[in-house]
């Protein structure tokens, strides 16, 4: 499945945290941890989720091109995105994204 972006999207990095925001988004965005942490026991639900992510570089060359991302505690029931998507009732869902970059121009594949 692919996720249609219809809007302009920024996607800031920084060592620890990449944030993506989306104009039609005012007061939010998403965030990403990328500091190597692992999920906590407990995380507090919420409808984006808590999401860590791991940048890699996929063709070996040192530059980091692909971004992989797992999301859990998602808040419930409902659907994730306009897809459709149906979140589990029970708030058990678990999303993996690969957000690709290629020159200067991202990809992105759910």
């Amino acid at each position: 499945m692919m996720m249609n972006i219809y809007d302009p999207m920024e996607i800031i990095i920084t060592p620890e945290i990449t944030y993506i925001l989306i104009s039609h988004v005012n007061d939010s965005y998403r965030r990403i941890y990328t500091d190597g942490r692992d999920f906590p026991a407990q995380p507090e639900l919420n409808y984006a989720g808590y999401s860590i992510g791991k940048w890699i570089a996929s063709k070996g060359d040192g530059k980091y091109d692909e971004l992989q991302v797992e999301t859990r505690a998602f808040k419930g029931p409902r659907a994730y995105d306009a897809s459709g998507l149906s979140l589990h009732r029970d708030n058990q869902s678990v999303i993996k994204e690969r957000f690709f970059l290629d020159q200067g121009r991202s990809q992105h594949h759910l």
